[in-house]
């Protein structure tokens, strides 16, 4: 991530699913942003990370494919979306955020990272789905693959639960 941050002249970082905190404690640790943002659906864990990172970031609360939109609209320079594919308890918010970020901004010069791929469907090294979660639908997260690839470059990471990672076509190293 930090090579991106470079090569990408990356400004604002982004995500969605705050969980226990340690991917925003990630994106803090690397410093050299200009705004850190996490969206998480639950205000009691929302609360309890804040109070550990402090309030070097902003963590929204609420519905992220309500968040990105506006977020998106108002972030002045290239952004890092790391987007959470699932919500916790149900709900699969992955395809309205990305629709959401890409019609309020051209994202040309943005990078994603969309964990858990492996709700779609797609082959990761943690194996299939666990039991009592939601299976994704594989054509959504399709059309969101072929969205990004119409911009961006398209890979996958498939360390632990997966990864599509979507990059700008060049280095725009300062």
């Amino acid at each position: 991530m930090a090579t991106w941050q470079r090569e990408y002249l990356l400004e604002h970082a982004v995500e969605t699913g705050l969980g226990d905190g340690d991917g925003l404690r990630h994106l803090l640790a690397l410093g050299g942003w200009k705004s850190v943002t996490s969206v998480e659906l639950d205000a009691r864990r929302a609360a309890a990370v804040l109070e550990h990172v402090g309030e070097v970031c902003t963590i929204l609360v609420g519905d992220s494919t309500q968040h990105v939109g506006e977020l998106a609209s108002s972030l002045g320079g290239p952004a890092l979306w790391w987007l959470d594919a699932h919500y916790d308890g149900g709900g699969l918010p992955l395809a309205a955020e990305v629709r959401a970020i890409m019609q309020a901004r051209d994202v040309r010069g943005d990078a994603f990272i969309l964990d858990d791929c492996r709700i779609y469907g797609q082959p990761c090294a943690s194996g299939p789905l666990p039991a009592g979660y939601e299976r994704g639908d594989a054509q959504a997260f399709l059309d969101v693959e072929a969205a990004l690839r119409r911009v961006l470059r398209v890979s996958y990471d498939r360390r632990d639960e997966g990864y599509l990672v979507a990059l700008p076509g060049g280095r725009r190293t300062a």
